[in-house]
C-alpha cells in the first residue's frame, strides 16, 4: 500500500562555537533538500542535522520502506547515523538572527537509532558490498536509497500521527566543508514510503 508523501522536510543548522552551552542557530525548511554534517557560514563552523517529518495517518501495519535521495555531497562528511525522534510538530524556516533550538537539537537524546549511511561517489563501488551489516546502508551521490524500519520501529515512533527521522554526522567535531545534501523527493519520481 502506497502511503501519503512526508510533509516536512528541513535542516537544523547551529553555531558550533558556542555548544554545549548555547544552542542557538536556525531551521531551513525550504523544500531544496535537508543538510547533514558540518559547514561554514562565513567564518562560523554550522553544525548540520536534518529531520524528516512523514505523515502516518493512513499506516495499519507491518513494515515501512522510506526513500531518499542523495542530491549533492562535499567533501567526505563520513558515517551518518539515522534516528527515529520524538515528534516536534510543522517546521518552519527562521529568519534573522540565530534562536534557540534547544528542544530541536536535543531531541536526539530521546531518541533510537536505526541505521548507519555511508555516503560515497557513484564511481566509488558497490551501493552494497556482501557482508554489509543489515543496520548499515551505502549510499552513492545522485542516486535513491531506502530505509526499511520494522513495524515495531515504526508504531514505537509514531507520535501525534507522525513520524520523524533525524539523519546526523556521526562526527560532529570534523572541520567545515564536510557535508551532504538528502532529500525525499524529486518531481514525484518516487514515493515518499510504502507498507508492506
Amino acid at each position: 500500500m502506497e502511503l501519503e508523501g512526508g510533509d516536512q522536510d528541513g535542516y537544523i543548522q547551529i553555531l558550533a562555537d558556542l555548544l554545549p552551552n548555547i544552542t542557538a542557530g536556525m531551521i531551513i525548511a525550504d523544500g531544496e533538500g535537508a543538510w547533514v554534517g558540518v559547514g561554514m557560514g562565513g567564518q562560523n563552523k554550522l553544525i548540520m542535522r536534518s529531520l524528516f517529518r512523514f505523515n502516518m495517518a493512513q499506516y495499519e501495519r507491518g513494515s515501512v520502506e522510506f526513500y531518499f535521495k542523495v542530491r549533492d555531497l562535499v567533501g567526505s562528511p563520513g558515517k551518518i547515523d539515522v534516528y527515529i525522534v520524538p515528534d516536534l510538530g510543522s517546521l518552519s524556516t527562521t529568519s534573522g538572527d540565530p534562536i534557540d533550538l534547544k528542544a530541536e537539537w536535543s531531541s536526539l537524546n530521546n531518541g533510537t537509532r536505526i541505521k548507519t549511511v555511508y555516503v560515497q561517489t557513484a564511481s566509488s563501488g558497490s551501493a552494497n558490498p556482501v557482508g554489509t551489516p543489515d543496520d548499515v546502508i551505502y549510499a552513492q551521490l545522485g542516486r535513491w536509497f531506502s530505509i526499511t524500519l520494522s513495524e515495531e520501529d515504526v508504531t514505537g515512533g509514531i507520535s501525534g500521527g507522525h513520524l520523524s527521522i533525524m539523519f546526523r554526522a556521526r562526527d560532529e567535531n570534523m572541520d567545515g566543508g564536510n557535508a551532504v545534501v538528502i532529500s525525499t523527493y524529486e518531481s514525484g519520481d518516487i514515493p515518499y514510503y510504502i507498507s508492506h
